[in-house]
């Protein structure tokens, strides 16, 4: 490997430990939200999103404190726990700091979302909370992956129906139709990322979908249903007039996860942290 590819490899995966990718992923899911709706994409909503991705994923691996550090992530990936680890006062205080941010910018497009914060700083706190306690919900099969999708497309909509022009003209059923797909998008992006963690999951009694099914039937379910919530975000927009859009998000979605079955790369969640953002940005660029 050349200097040049070792390092770009280095940023790639540093940025990866550091969250940037998710919180892409997150920015990106409002993104589409809007796109699907015929709404107008709000910088401040977006960067929202963003800070929520960036700081709820790192205090996920560093917990509130360091009673709550969980052994099973070092075996996941032992390359971001260790580097995480070293530095976890530092990403503790980041991550923080980044929630704030994403706070006062949720504030700014509208008042009622300083709820937002505390709701999802409680739900990684429960999410992944101690196993004394018995097993916790991201160890539970199918919940594992559900409950990150509807978190994550919820609140994708939530910015997207505040979003410009205003949302009045837009009826419920629309809404609750981009909430499904993306949900179930979300939910099946997550599902391909457990397949990175197949052997710790199965060490600390983690159910996934690849820890039951193996590999290639994780693949190819992804694919089904992807397929599934291209079509439901499709059938939204369609109700707005803008159906076309959800095509192609759905579309760039199929190709963008038949590459990565075609490819098979040793390790996917960084990919499949990145998909959606370059999906989504470029149909809001060319379309």
């Amino acid at each position: 490997m050349t200097r040049g590819r070792r390092s770009l490899a280095w940023c790639v995966a540093h940025a990866g430990h550091l969250a940037v990718w998710l919180g892409l992923y997150f920015a990106a899911a409002y993104v589409a939200a809007v796109l699907v709706l015929g709404k107008g994409v709000s910088a401040t909503a977006a960067l929202s999103c963003f800070c929520a991705g960036v700081g709820l994923y790192l205090l996920d691996r560093v917990k509130v404190r360091d009673a709550w550090l969980d052994p099973a992530d070092r075996v996941a990936q032992p390359e971001r726990y260790d580097f995480l680890l070293a530095r976890r006062g530092i990403v503790r205080s980041a991550a923080w700091g980044v929630l704030a941010c994403g706070t006062f910018t949720a504030a700014l497009t509208d008042i009622r979302n300083l709820v937002l914060p505390p709701i999802g700083i409680a739900g990684v706190v429960v999410y992944s909370n101690l196993r004394s306690t018995g097993n916790r919900l991201k160890d539970i099969l199918l919940v594992k992956n559900l409950l990150p999708g509807l978190a994550i497309a919820g609140l994708a909509v939530i910015f997207a129906r505040q979003s410009p022009p205003d949302s009045g003209d837009i009826s419920l059923w629309p809404v609750i139709g981009v909430l499904a797909g993306l949900s179930l998008l979300v939910a099946v992006d997550a599902m391909l990322c457990d397949l990175d963690d197949m052997a710790s999951d199965t060490d600390h009694g983690t159910h996934t979908v690849p820890t039951v099914l193996g590999q290639t039937p994780t693949w190819l379910i992804a694919l089904v249903l992807h397929a599934l919530s291209g079509g439901l975000l499709v059938a939204a927009s369609a109700a707005v007039g803008v159906a076309y859009v959800a095509v192609w998000i759905a579309g760039g979605n199929l190709v963008a996860t038949l590459v990565l079955i075609a490819l098979r790369p040793g390790k996917v969640r960084d990919l499949v942290d990145l998909k959606l953002p370059i999906v989504v940005g470029l149909v809001w660029v060319l379309v």
